[in-house]
């Protein structure tokens, strides 16, 4: 069963009603065909309530916008209906709060904050993203482009500084060593 912005999930023959993005519902299979949602419970001392997200990344993703002040569920379910959670780890990454305001319910300030208090949290997981799709997942280059950063970290570069010249200086074939080269001579050129 669903409504507006809820279904009805049958675990065991007991029926919990999930609050689920919008963006979710076209998704959905069929009445009686099973599902799998990736859930985050919320008790408060008046109601328990269940969200659901299609994927773990996006329940990572409202965790976290919900940890902001002044972002409770409805508004980070609200961003998840409007936006792409992909877009919206990009707007808080580039630093766009007016990609935000576009949500019904977050103002100027409030996307502001999101961005204040999110953008480095964002920001790794933005990169870990790109850094695993490099080759396979935790596969070779992944691991090598990983392993440069945290060289480069350990030789006392910042965490963002050493994932660009990173990234601009892997290519394919390359190990971490040659990474790390190619990364410090970039850096010390400057």
């Amino acid at each position: 069963m669903a409504g507006f912005n809820y279904v009805v999930v049958d675990a065991g023959g007991v029926g919990y009603r999930v609050s689920v993005p919008l963006s979710l519902m076209a998704q959905l299979p069929v009445i009686g065909q099973p599902v799998e949602l990736f859930i985050h419970t919320q008790v408060r001392d008046d109601a328990i309530q269940l969200f659901g997200f299609p994927a773990l990344q996006d329940q990572e993703l409202f965790e976290s916008l919900i940890c902001v002040n002044g972002v409770g569920p409805k508004v980070a379910l609200g961003m998840m209906s409007v936006l792409p959670s992909d877009q919206i780890l990009q707007a808080i990454v580039s630093e766009d709060a007016a990609t935000l305001q576009r949500v019904p319910g977050v103002g100027g300030k409030t996307a502001q904050r999101i961005v204040l208090e999110l953008k480095d949290k964002m920001a790794e997981i933005s990169w870990e993203r790109r850094a695993s799709g490099a080759g396979e997942p935790d596969g070779p280059a992944g691991s090598a482009l990983k392993d440069a950063v945290e060289a480069l970290v350990g030789l006392g570069y910042n965490r963002p500084q050493a994932r660009t010249a990173a990234e601009r200086c892997a290519v394919p074939g390359l190990d971490v060593g040659g990474i790390v080269r190619a990364a410090l001579q970039m850096l010390t050129a400057r």
